[in-house]
């Protein structure tokens, strides 16, 4: 049975923040679609990297939903011969065992009270009392209920602490291809950790502010003699110092652009020192010698 649905969780709110209403509802549209064709939007804005990652979660809970739906119909067939061995119980006033019900009074299984009973212990049930003489060996749909319901949610925690070691994001993803494909020069970004995400979600509000992707971005370091190391000045340039928002601005304003002929500063102010100073003691020797400069 195919959901008329599809989940949206809270978790969205961060990925979608950077997006316009625009985008946003663009975005909503094509997962509505999504969900219910199977057939993948043409997204003609920055909402396109988003919507992946949030199609992947739609399969991955499409498929936990028919897995569910296939769960239920085996418990049913179970609880069909559980519901024998309760109408035996219920004639017979003994559990399988042969020891007596067990009741908060003591009233025994006449006239329908043991069904009674039974109702007002499943509205109260408390899995802890397993195993303690209340529900063992009374009420094998009970322990069968409490089973299934711990194995969901160790399920459920499962997939959640998979889904946190991937360390991926939803914009972290698209960047870091962006990055790997276009900055050969450097090193390849492997993992994008929490660290790196949070990272990124400020990198793009910055590029916005100076309406600018991260291809664009990438391109300029990449084009950049100082930054991609090729003329020797600088070599611990690299994903995380390029997405930081106060880098990505001397970055747009081309301080580290390439320029003709060279220069004693290159790279944007960094210099090496000791040549710098090597360089002043010797103009102040001169100076007090009366040499002309």
């Amino acid at each position: 049975m195919s959901r008329a649905y599809f989940c949206a969780y809270h978790s969205y709110l961060k990925a979608m923040q950077s997006l316009t209403d625009e985008e946003c509802g663009r975005l909503f549209r094509a997962l509505l679609i999504y969900s219910e064709e199977s057939a993948a939007a043409q997204l003609p804005g920055p909402e396109r990297y988003i919507f992946d990652a949030l199609a992947d979660q739609i399969d991955r809970d499409r498929i936990k939903y028919r897995q569910v739906c296939e769960k239920n119909r085996e418990n049913a067939k179970k609880r069909g011969a559980s519901r024998t061995t309760a109408e035996q119980v219920f004639e017979n006033g003994v559990t399988p065992h042969g020891s007596e019900p067990v009741f908060d009074g003591e009233s025994k299984a006449e006239d329908g009270v043991f069904a009674e009973e039974m109702s007002d212990k499943s509205d109260n049930f408390d899995a802890s009392e397993i195993g303690s003489g209340v529900f063992d060996g009374q009420s094998p749909f009970f322990a069968s209920a409490c089973v299934r319901s711990q194995e969901e949610g160790k399920e459920e925690e499962e997939r959640k602490e998979k889904e946190k070691e991937k360390g991926e994001s939803v914009f972290g993803c698209a960047a870091a291809e962006s990055f790997n494909r276009i900055c050969k020069s450097l090193p390849d970004v492997k993992f994008v950790s929490d660290k790196r995400k949070k990272a990124l979600l400020a990198a793009k509000k910055q590029l916005d502010r100076l309406n600018m992707s991260f291809e664009e971005l990438f391109e300029k370091a990449e084009a950049s003699d100082y930054l991609s190391g090729r003329n020797g000045k600088w070599t611990n340039c690299g994903f995380e110092w390029i997405i930081s928002p106060q880098n990505i601005v001397k970055i747009a304003e081309g301080t580290y652009d390439n320029r003709p002929g060279t220069h004693e500063f290159d790279g944007g102010g960094s210099f090496d020192t000791g040549d710098f100073f090597e360089k002043a003691l010797a103009r102040s020797q001169m100076l007090m010698k009366g040499e002309k400069t």
